[in-house]
């Protein structure tokens, strides 16, 4: 699988890229929630891992471009912010998809892998 991890803080994308690579994906790490916009039809992605918090767009507008360009990919929100029902259910994003930073690495790895399963 290929996973697009979108946040800011180095540190995050590089211990669930590691992480996620010594499990056999092939991770993606980027910080720019517009240049994965501009980049997403070339890319072949399978997930999106990403935060909320983005210092260029908010991670709440990234979601709205990405929907509003017919992207079906599936969506992992990764932060350390609690998300109303109400915000998961505008931007299509199931409850399970919601991991909260504050989570051990084993556990956030482990849901995300869950999730792979479901998705795929």
């Amino acid at each position: 699988m290929t996973i697009l991890i979108l946040d800011d803080e180095k540190t995050i994308r590089k211990a669930i890229s590691f992480a996620l690579n010594q499990n056999g994906h092939q991770v993606i790490e980027a910080y720019n929630p517009r240049r994965v916009l501009k980049d997403l039809s070339f890319l072949q992605v399978d997930l999106i891992i990403m935060d909320i918090d983005l210092r260029v767009m908010s991670g709440f507008d990234f979601l709205a471009a990405l929907r509003a360009h017919d992207q079906h990919i599936p969506v992992i929100i990764l932060t350390s912010h609690g998300l109303p029902q109400a915000v998961l259910t505008k931007y299509q994003i199931d409850e399970k998809h919601y991991i909260s930073k504050e989570s051990p690495l084993p556990e956030i790895i482990s849901a995300i892998e869950e999730i792979l399963k479901i998705e795929h």
